[in-house]
């Protein structure tokens, strides 16, 4: 729309709807100017202190699915909840999440061996979207390929239960539970807990 056109319109409105559409229009012109598009070189995200993992593409059980999430984002001074979609390709993934409300918040685009693309609209304190990325895979990953692409830690896997730690010298950094719907995960190192549950 040009400012030509909004200023028309602007014109043919009752007040109540000039004033709706002036802070819908501010509201936007605020998100573009809050937007940051980046990249990530590495394959490698850091978990959690001297401990790597490697990205790599998803498993081909995942490949052509999709699922809309509930992103619950938990750390000591606030909680965040996103609805997000997660879809799957043969070499990555694509991942955007808003507010329950519809504001975008981030964007994440990763394929294997190519930069990762990012786009956050919305800053979230004290945690990194990037983060995320690697938390969808120590979630829903195959248990052999993440013990595979681990550095500095070990992965603990109990079959009845599901749940998967990871280890730095026999201690957990990370907790992971999973259920039919949800998969919760604790990072005890970073102090924050993420909820994902299947909408």
């Amino acid at each position: 729309m040009s400012w030509l056109s909004f200023v028309l319109i602007m014109l043919k409105t009752t007040p109540i709807k000039r004033l709706a559409i002036y802070i819908s229009g501010l509201l936007l012109l605020i998100l573009a100017g809050c937007t940051t598009t980046g990249s990530m070189t590495s394959q490698q995200v850091s978990i959690a202190q001297g401990v790597s993992l490697s990205l790599t593409p998803p498993p081909q059980a995942l490949v052509g699915k999709s699922f809309n999430q509930i992103l619950t984002i938990k750390t000591p001074s606030r909680q965040d909840v996103l609805v997000s979609q997660l879809a799957f390709t043969n070499n990555g993934l694509v991942l955007v999440a808003m507010t329950v409300q519809g504001i975008p918040v981030f964007q994440l685009e990763y394929q294997y061996q190519q930069p990762l693309k990012t786009k956050s609209y919305v800053p979230l304190p004290g945690f990194d979207p990037i983060y995320i990325l690697a938390d969808i895979q120590l979630t829903h990953w195959p248990v052999d390929t993440l013990m595979a692409n681990l550095d500095g830690a070990t992965l603990k896997f109990e079959p009845k239960t599901g749940r998967r730690q990871i280890m730095v010298a026999n201690e957990a950094v990370i907790n992971i539970e999973a259920s039919a719907n949800t998969y919760q995960l604790n990072h005890l190192q970073r102090d924050y807990q993420l909820t994902i549950t299947k909408a």
